[in-house]
């Protein structure tokens, strides 16, 4: 567990709520790197994140949802800056 998120600094970053707990997806920054993989999640109850795997797909701008107890991930950007995808992902929460 850490104590603060690896997305600070980042744009572009999908935030969803599932069960106490807060879940973040992908974002962009320009220097050094470009757009981001990475999912982490936030418990409330102990205030701590947690590294969870990565996404499939590196993406900014993109849309995070709880459907049905799943989490699912859209759209967003695979480059930084003006760009899009059609992208639709299920991300499994892990650790649940």
């Amino acid at each position: 567990m850490r104590d603060h998120s690896m997305a600070a600094g980042r744009s572009g970053v999908a935030a969803v709520e599932r069960e106490g707990r807060v879940y973040l997806f992908g974002g962009e920054q320009f220097e050094p790197r470009g757009t981001f993989d990475e999912a982490e999640r936030y418990n409330l109850a102990t205030d701590s994140w947690e590294m969870l795997p990565p996404m499939p797909t590196a993406r900014h701008g993109l849309g995070a949802a709880v459907i049905d107890g799943a989490i699912h991930v859209i759209t967003g950007g695979p480059q930084r800056g003006l760009s899009y995808s059609v992208v639709n992902e299920v991300l499994s929460a892990g650790g649940d």
